[in-house]
């Protein structure tokens, strides 16, 4: 398998006519908007193409929009987004799917203050207590934590009692501003590995690409390209719905490859990366560039 290294979106720009983007380890690391970045979601724009952000944030899309212009991303390129949190959301107010008909009405928050909210305005209701919880809404890590170890005696009863959880990040970590961070996908892992049952919401399940695509005008998988820096997330999620993928090597696998963001990949180390991950990019870029 080889994996072209690209550094300018501009050579693919004829060939597609959709970008579904990552946020985190494209858009921005943590701070502020990278400005190589907002210049190429701009000239995307003036090729007369679309975009959709793409994020496993657990949390509103509106919040997410606001959280990218105090990033410093003009609101004129904040209009598109699709969530986990956003995701979520839809499927527990249409109650679409059989595994969230059958999850009752009262849930325990895995998150921080900030973190709630997510199912305001909808028949559920946060509870304080495992005892009276139908299900737990994994968000990030519980407040006052700062491990996913600290969570095992929650998880143990939790699943001695049959209750599943709802995961609305399936990250396992981020890089913030160059620090690892657990996500609720870590959080997720070690619930399934102690024998506990999960419900995903976002990257790499399916439903959230649907929503994706039903958010925009050309539905041809074929001219749509993704672009992210998550190889189990972002590309998996691609290759399994169908899109090109397109891999930002400078984000979440900087550390992995031993380069910093603006270094081109080593070959063989991103080839052994993707064949472990069992994904296949159309190509690889260090960071998003016009």
């Amino acid at each position: 398998m080889k994996i072209p290294i690209e550094y300018k979106l501009q050579n693919l720009i004829n060939t597609y006519d959709n970008f579904i983007i990552d946020i985190w380890g494209v858009i921005h690391g943590g701070g502020y908007i990278y400005e190589e970045a907002a210049n190429c979601l701009s000239e995307i724009r003036s090729n007369g193409k679309n975009f959709i952000f793409l994020s496993n944030a657990p949390r509103r899309a509106s919040n997410v929009s606001r959280i990218l212009e105090k990033k410093g991303l003009p609101t004129s390129l904040c209009r598109d987004i699709m969530s986990s949190g956003e995701a979520a959301r839809i499927a527990f107010s249409s109650r679409s799917h059989e595994s969230i008909k059958s999850l009752g009405k009262n849930y325990l928050m895995l998150g921080t203050k900030s973190d709630q909210g997510l199912l305001d305005n909808l028949p559920y209701n946060q509870v304080s207590s495992l005892k009276n919880a139908d299900f737990i809404l994994g968000i990030g890590l519980n407040e006052n934590t700062t491990s996913v170890s600290e969570h095992e005696d929650l998880f143990r009863e939790s699943i001695h009692k049959g209750i599943t959880m709802v995961c609305v990040n399936p990250d396992i970590e981020v890089i913030r501003e160059g620090k690892k961070e657990p996500c609720a996908g870590a959080l997720a892992h070690k619930y399934e590995t102690l024998g506990g049952s999960v419900i995903y919401y976002g990257k790499p399940y399916e439903f959230i690409y649907t929503l994706c695509m039903n958010k925009l005008e050309n539905t041809n998988k074929k001219r749509t390209l993704c672009i992210g820096d998550g190889v189990q997330t972002d590309i998996l999620g691609a290759n399994n719905f169908g899109f090109d993928a397109l891999l930002i090597t400078g984000g979440l696998i900087a550390n992995q490859l031993n380069i910093d963001r603006s270094s081109p990949a080593p070959e063989n180390s991103l080839k052994k990366i993707c064949q472990q991950a069992c994904v296949k990019p159309i190509a690889a870029m260090p960071y998003l560039s016009w």
